[in-house]
């Protein structure tokens, strides 16, 4: 067999059946070579102590090492285009406060629940107001005239203070 098939033979390099013919692990005579007897020359006086799957290792961890870079440096360009976006929607808000188009829900709920309850007490006030008048009414019709001109006159107020408010 020529060194090139010997080559293949093993799976390996050509370099490498002639650095072993160099260095007498293997015999080769008139530039062929017995593959059986080679074959257990090569595996007995060959150092198995030096690794050739050490670069492989290196190589596949500095492969591991550049995915895990990649894959870092693409979580924290996510993050930052998140955190442009939340700084975005940051100022958006701002401006609509300043503006005024935005406000304080807090201080919406307080303001409708103190009017509501104006509204409230004015509605419950009605009884102490029209007692005397309505007590003395005998036409029923004119009773009621008077409780809704009462009404009437409570919720006009109401009105009246909401667009004086806006």
């Amino acid at each position: 067999m020529s060194l090139r098939e010997y080559a293949r033979h093993r799976g390996c390099h050509p370099n490498a059946v002639s650095y072993a013919i160099q260095e007498g692990r293997i015999v080769s005579k008139d530039g062929l070579i017995d593959s059986e007897a080679a074959d257990v020359s090569w595996d007995i006086k060959t150092q198995h102590t030096k690794s050739h799957d050490e670069p492989k290792k290196v190589s596949s961890v500095v492969t591991e090492a550049r995915g895990a870079f990649i894959q870092a440096r693409t979580a924290r360009e996510l993050i930052n285009i998140e955190r442009e976006k939340v700084n975005a929607k940051l100022r958006e808000l701002q401006y609509l406060v300043r503006v005024g188009e935005l406000v304080e829900a807090k201080g919406i709920e307080r303001e409708a629940f103190n009017r509501f309850r104006i509204l409230r007490d004015s509605m419950m006030s009605i009884p102490d107001r029209l007692a005397g008048i309505l007590a003395v009414e005998t036409d029923e019709q004119a009773i009621f005239d008077l409780l809704r001109a009462e009404i009437e006159q409570v919720f006009r107020a109401f009105a009246t203070e909401e667009e004086r408010a806006a």
